[in-house]
């Protein structure tokens, strides 16, 4: 089983599923942070801000032409109630570029 905790070291919250014929079942659990988990810290969080691929196709045009970081950034805010970084939209307008879409 690989382990998640990079951000934060040492945190001891996990979830262990199983695969049983009628599907995942939760064999434990544990739910106690080490750091802040709010909505409002869940923003930044990879996972919440990823673009699904139509969301990409949708706004490419955006992110491929507009100069400004905080344009794009404003954009896909509005767009799609996503928060994303210069960092973020510097990787999408590479990988968009250059052809990909994922």
């Amino acid at each position: 089983m690989s382990s998640h905790r990079f951000k934060f070291r040492n945190c001891q919250s996990k979830v262990r599923v199983r695969l049983e014929e009628q599907g995942y079942a939760i064999k434990s659990f544990n739910m106690l942070h080490n750091h802040p988990c709010s909505s409002s810290w869940m923003v930044c969080d990879p996972w919440t801000k990823r673009l699904s691929s139509e969301e990409k196709e949708n706004l490419k045009p955006v992110i491929l032409h507009c100069e400004s970081a905080d344009e794009v950034i404003e954009s896909i805010k509005e767009r799609t109630g996503k928060q994303v970084t210069a960092a973020d939209v510097k990787g999408m307008k590479a990988t968009l570029s250059i052809g990909k879409c994922i």
